[in-house]
C-alpha cells in the first residue's frame, strides 16, 4: 500500500484485501481508549 492513496482507497484495501472487519481511529487525546488498544495482541 503506497502512501499517496486516499483514505477511501486505504479503507477499501483494508476491507477487501486484508479482510478487516472493522476500522477505528483512536487519537492520543483519548488516553483510556488509546491504552486499551495498545494492550491488544
Amino acid at each position: 500500500m503506497t502512501q499517496n492513496r486516499s483514505v477511501k482507497d486505504h479503507v477499501r484495501w483494508l476491507v477487501q484485501e486484508q479482510t478487516a472487519h472493522c476500522i477505528a481511529v483512536i487519537k492520543g487525546n483519548q488516553p483510556t481508549a488509546s491504552a486499551q488498544v495498545k494492550a491488544l495482541p
